[in-house]
């Protein structure tokens, strides 16, 4: 007899609950004191429709790739989705050690998406100030907030952006210490002035590039 009850009572509680779960706009359901559940259901390609993307890293196929990079680029790109795309709900995933694959549930426009995703970022160097060693490696692959063009409306912290990628007069992929590739760059006149004044007059803080404001 008591397990028949003790089974009743767990057929009668999975009722409940699933009750709730059916229900989750009720402003007056409870479920043992959970309150209201906003359960959402995130429709894929095949129920939607919309862009598939697979991106690969343009570097020589010897070269290793750091899982942090491709991190800070599935961020940037995940970014450029859910932002310029007004894709809510893109799925971007890192795919073996060089491949991101994007999906973009209900995109109508695929070869618009495509340009997004594959334009060229906005390139700034920014004034950190003086953080420490292990606030500037927190920071990493993080999305920040800067000055350029606008102060942004936020609570979060803004950073001063001393030049943007405009300043550049070449760039290139070149092999450094331990056969590694490094990326090399030149400043035109105004940057390099710039650039100096900002290295003369800043001693002890960090100088940070970052990428669409990764």
């Amino acid at each position: 007899m008591n397990q028949r009850v003790t089974q009743f009572i767990a057929i009668l509680l999975l009722a409940v609950a699933a009750i709730w779960i059916a229900l989750p706009s009720s402003e007056n359901l409870s479920f043992f004191g959970l309150g209201n559940r906003d359960i959402s259901t995130r429709l894929g390609l095949d129920l939607v429709g919309g862009v598939q993307a697979l991106l690969e890293a343009d570097l020589p196929s010897e070269t290793e790739i750091p899982s942090t990079s491709m991190e800070t680029a599935r961020t940037i790109i995940e970014s450029r989705a859910n932002g310029l795309l007004g894709v809510g709900e893109a799925s971007v995933q890192i795919a073996g050690d060089r491949r991101i694959v994007v999906e973009l549930p209900g995109a109508t426009d695929p070869e618009a998406a495509l340009n997004v995703l594959g334009e060229t970022g906005q390139l700034e160097f920014v004034d950190m100030g003086q953080i420490s060693a292990a606030e500037s490696i927190a920071l990493e692959g993080v999305t920040i907030a800067t000055d350029y063009p606008v102060v942004p409306d936020t609570n979060t912290p803004v950073y001063h952006t001393i030049m943007t990628g405009e300043r550049l007069a070449e760039v290139g992929v070149q092999r450094g210490e331990l056969n590694k590739y490094i990326v090399a760059f030149e400043l035109d006149s105004e940057g390099a002035d710039i650039f100096a004044d900002y290295t003369q007059n800043n001693l002890g803080s960090y100088l940070a590039i970052v990428l669409d404001k990764t």
